[in-house]
């Protein structure tokens, strides 16, 4: 029974409560601000929300910190034997696992990044420059994982009526609803991701004679990526507020 109710949790939205998803509407709607008002040529405006944007993304940097610390606490050796003994299967509780690492990665390197930025965190221009650079990365394979997994445990859950209406099978089909729509912001967080890689990432070939270990972990990773997504700021908020509804859907 403990094997199956654990098919069934899916994994937390990147916008856990009511706070940090009004702040990621905000986000991407002032993204969206900034882009219409540099095609209409108001600079100020521009530049103001290009401001307000930034001081969100750091302020959602900053709410997620709790998140970090909660998933911080699943990773530990108790924690990962209950994580992989409850999976269905051996390979789902390993990616389950590789999920929440990538998670946890991806918050302290978007953290570190915010702190440098306000020079809490004492960082040479290339080492906060290498940081900027993999935040985008690891954010894109922390979804790529969240989706293969995501669409694993759809797959691994058996087939269920959506017309029954007994207290069992409505849970079962809040619980698939809630695992297909992360799965759902998982490919769309994918996507406004590759809008966010740099522009110049080197070739698999390149990238394993970086001298530095972190250059070369970077350029690894970075080479596996597809390749940046060019798209207007406007876009960019966009696809953002598309990430934002199945998370709105999951409280319904």
């Amino acid at each position: 029974m403990d094997r199956n109710m654990n098919v069934c949790t899916s994994e937390p939205s990147f916008f856990r409560n009511k706070i940090q998803r009004l702040l990621a509407v905000t986000h991407f709607f002032s993204l969206v601000g900034a882009g219409l008002a540099r095609s209409a040529r108001y600079l100020v405006i521009e530049r103001c929300a290009m401001a307000f944007v930034l001081l969100q993304s750091e302020y959602l940097s900053i709410l997620r910190t709790s998140n970090m610390l909660s998933f911080a606490r699943e990773l530990t050796p108790p924690n990962v034997r209950r994580m992989l003994r409850s999976s269905p299967s051996l390979s789902l509780g390993l990616l389950r696992l590789l999920t929440r690492l990538s998670t946890v990665l991806f918050m302290i390197t978007e953290e570190v990044a915010v702190l440098a930025s306000r020079n809490i965190i004492p960082l040479s221009p290339t080492t906060y420059s290498r940081i900027l650079k993999l935040v985008p990365v690891v954010f894109f394979y922390c979804n790529l994982l969240k989706t293969i997994m995501s669409a694993a445990v759809l797959k691994a859950i058996p087939r269920i009526s959506f017309e029954a209406t007994d207290t069992q099978s409505v849970m079962r089909k809040r619980r698939y609803m809630e695992h297909f729509f992360v799965f759902l912001e998982s490919v769309v967080l994918m996507v406004y991701s590759t809008t966010l890689f740099p522009s110049s990432v080197p070739r698999l070939k390149h990238a394993l004679l970086e001298e530095y270990w972190f250059e070369r972990v970077y350029a690894v990773l970075a080479s596996m990526c597809p390749s940046v997504l060019h798209v207007s700021p406007v876009t960019q908020g966009i696809i953002g507020l598309i990430s934002t509804i199945p998370s709105y859907m999951m409280q319904s």
